[in-house]
């Protein structure tokens, strides 16, 4: 559905026992008139044990014609490779 803005805020938290591992690079993926990608990932500043992932998504275009669908799919690819990233806890005092 296009246009539309979606966000979403994620906490993650380590189990007990387990602290935050190093965190993967969040990004941004410009899909030029079809919208926009956001990942942000940043450990929580009042809780080092929590992670939070800002994940942003963005539709303007609400029909992609024929001639555009090598273009949408790319920008498509990339954004599921954006969104889709790791994140490690490691045992405490395993480092």
């Amino acid at each position: 559905l296009a246009p539309s803005h979606q966000r979403r805020t994620l906490r993650i938290s380590a189990p007990p026992g387990y602290s935050v591992g190093e965190l993967p690079p969040g990004g941004e993926e410009s899909g030029g008139a079809f919208g926009t990608a956001r990942l942000e990932i940043a450990k929580d500043p009042k809780d080092p044990r929590t992670v939070v992932v800002k994940r942003t998504l963005v539709f303007d275009e609400h029909r992609i014609e024929p001639e555009q669908y090598a273009a949408w799919r790319a920008w498509l690819q990339r954004t599921d490779s954006l969104m889709h990233k790791g994140i490690r806890f490691t045992r405490e005092g395993s480092r």
